[in-house]
């Protein structure tokens, strides 16, 4: 695990990737201004409802072999993580690209299970990240 300030960041199990960028998370954390609504929570909340109908597009391109379909979803996908620092999934959404353009040659039911092991994991570390906020 790596530490940086109140936030505990956790590595996959091979231990090359974290499930969140910490620096990400706080440049994120930074932009609250007083009085305002907090920002972290709204992008985690934005992510967290957009980010399973991406996964579902990416299992309906796969089953369908529908590669333009595959690499628009991964390529949101991918673009939202990074944004958020979503880090792991952000990997594997790359790799589903990559693939889906022709670069690259993959396991897809392999992806597909690091797909959603990352995205469960991300869930957790967002729902300890994200600012309590009033009802």
């Amino acid at each position: 695990m790596e530490h940086l300030g109140s936030m505990t960041y956790r590595f996959n199990e091979e231990n090359t990737r974290r499930t969140l960028d910490p620096v990400v998370v706080e440049r994120l954390r930074s932009l609250q201004r007083p009085g305002h609504p907090p920002v972290l929570a709204r992008l985690i909340d934005m992510y967290l409802e957009a980010a399973p109908d991406l996964i579902g597009q990416i299992v309906t391109a796969v089953y369908y072999g529908d590669s333009e379909a595959l690499k628009d979803a991964a390529h949101l996908l991918k673009s939202k993580s990074v944004n958020l620092g979503v880090e792991a999934v952000a990997d594997v959404a790359r790799e589903l690209e990559s693939f889906a353009r022709g670069v690259t040659e993959v396991d897809t039911q392999e992806l597909m299970s690091d797909l959603q092991r990352e995205y469960e994991r991300a869930v957790g570390e967002l729902v300890r990240e994200r600012p309590f906020t009033e009802a």
